[in-house]
């Protein structure tokens, strides 16, 4: 918390409500707001690329909370459930806006003085067409935000050199030199990333901050046409690149797909894990961690990367992870076309 200088909380509707901001893996941001007074949530679409607005089903309904030890659930019905980590606000789930379904991850607080998110960040990102979901594309890399915050530089499939000047690619047609882009607040609180490449300079996305007990974590919801003029829409998740001790991923997990759909469930303690795959299946296997490592299956070489970790039967056959906190994680799944949001259940 002392890292960000106490960022103020999300602006609620009324004394009697809690706000949080949501990243939908689908690449939207809408703002929940749960009303105490009469158990009543309402969603708020400040950011869509599917034409969603405040009367699209499910923006409004109740909701039934339960607490267990430092985490609160919200369940809104058949719109989904979402799961907030008291110490950090930091809030996961799955919900239904729509005729949208997606994996959501959010935070509690609005955008801290802009200098306070300074440094290297690890982060990694799934991205779809947004007209029909297809081309998936699933990756990761570094940017490092300047000392003001105001500017930030982008290496995808790549690391960022100290000055942030270049980027030491790892996957063919990743840059050597970085995305500029730049940073400023809009009055809803959120973040707006604009960014240069190709020499064009559009939106970027909008970048949420969330409070972790390691360090800030920022999440993008992005948006954006590539080359072809197609638009492409997903997030970003990023974390400060700082080596990994060997226990961050400890604990019990369940991990949502892109889609809102519930996924694996595993069981972590050091370096072993026990992974259950959702029905019908219910397939329970075991892995192993590895970690400050990633394995370039294009080169056949591993990787040194502090803050990733791997996890697989080999590191030759392991998928990344990127543990955010210590309750909130992405891992690659489906063979490297997904990323699935995680949260610690115990």
């Amino acid at each position: 918390m002392a890292a960000l200088g106490n960022p103020p909380a999300v602006t609620a509707t009324n004394t009697t409500s809690t706000a949080y901001d949501l990243v939908a893996a689908i690449g939207d941001t809408w703002r929940v707001n749960f009303d105490s007074a009469g158990n009543a949530y309402t969603v708020t679409i400040l950011q869509s690329q599917y034409g969603l607005s405040g009367t699209s089903a499910g923006t409004s309904g109740t909701f039934t909370k339960t607490t267990s030890g430092n985490y609160t659930t919200y369940s809104l019905g058949t719109v989904g459930t979402l799961i907030v980590d008291d110490r950090t606000k930091a809030v996961s789930g799955n919900m239904t806006i729509g005729a949208k379904a997606s994996t959501v991850a959010g935070t509690g607080y609005a955008a801290p003085a802009l200098n306070k998110l300074a440094g290297t960040y690890n982060f990694a990102y799934h991205t779809r067409n947004a007209s029909d979901g297809g081309s998936p594309d699933m990756g990761a890399g570094q940017f490092t935000v300047s000392p003001d915050g105001a500017s930030i530089a982008i290496c995808p499939g790549g690391t960022i050199n100290a000055a942030a000047t270049a980027c030491t690619p790892q996957l063919p047609g990743s840059p050597s030199v970085p995305l500029a882009g730049t940073s400023a607040v809009a009055p809803n609180g959120l973040i707006t990333l604009t960014v240069t490449e190709n020499n064009v300079t559009a939106e970027f996305g909008k970048l949420h901050v969330h409070v972790g007990d390691r360090g800030p974590i920022l999440l993008i919801d992005r948006y954006g046409r590539n080359a072809q003029n197609v638009m492409r829409t997903g997030a970003f998740y990023a974390a400060k690149a700082v080596a990994a001790a060997g226990t961050e991923f400890d604990g019990h997990w369940a991990c949502n797909k892109t889609g809102g759909i519930s996924g694996s469930t595993a069981v972590v303690s050091g370096t072993s894990a026990t992974i259950t795959d959702p029905a019908p299946s219910n397939l329970v296997s075991t892995a192993n961690l590895y970690y400050n490592q990633v394995y370039n299956r294009g080169t056949q070489q591993t990787l040194s990367l502090p803050g990733f970790l791997s996890i697989g039967s080999s590191l030759a056959t392991s998928d990344i992870v990127l543990t955010l906190s210590s309750s909130l994680a992405v891992a690659q799944t489906g063979n490297g076309t997904d990323l699935s949001v995680c949260h610690r259940t115990n």
